[in-house]
């Protein structure tokens, strides 16, 4: 929010300086026969921490950055320039710093940076329509008979 210190760093993000609670999720997409991931596949679950009460967001991280991670290793962050470890930034009034929640598939303003209130035009409310693209022959029609049904009328919190 405008105002605010926001930094992300291995895999966790702070706001004026306190952990964001987040419910965190391993989970990456499937591969190919060759072992090239297939994006427009719908994520696979690998591990899930237990939600905490306080954890009001389901966020996404692929295997490989949660390894380095939890070795105690520092992430590389190539790519990202705002707000990234060692780099906190203060979001400037009438502007707002927004993250995806598939954290390692996102490119957000940790990239392209501040969305400036005037470009904010309404709020999601729930998901309207999803699908696994990767059955079928990935086209309209594939997406129309191979509804994700656990994700649609989902609400966002």
């Amino acid at each position: 929010m405008p105002g605010e210190t926001v930094e992300f760093r291995n895999n966790q993000v702070f706001i004026n300086g306190q952990l964001l609670p987040e419910h965190r999720i391993t989970a990456d997409y499937p591969k190919d026969a060759a072992g090239n991931a297939k994006s427009e596949a719908a994520l696979q679950i690998k591990t899930e921490e237990p939600r905490q009460e306080n954890e009001n967001y389901d966020v996404y991280y692929s295997e490989r950055t949660m390894k380095v991670v939890q070795a105690g290793q520092g992430l590389s962050r190539a790519g990202y320039e705002f707000a990234v470890q060692g780099k906190p930034m203060v979001i400037p009034e009438d502007s707002y710093f927004v993250m995806g929640d598939s954290r390692d598939q996102s490119e957000d303003s940790r990239s392209w940076g501040f969305v400036n209130r005037d470009l904010v035009i309404g709020r999601a409310m729930f998901v309207y329509w999803s699908c696994d693209r990767t059955t079928g022959d990935g086209g309209v029609l594939g997406c129309l008979t191979n509804p994700r049904l656990e994700r649609i009328g989902k609400l966002i919190r």
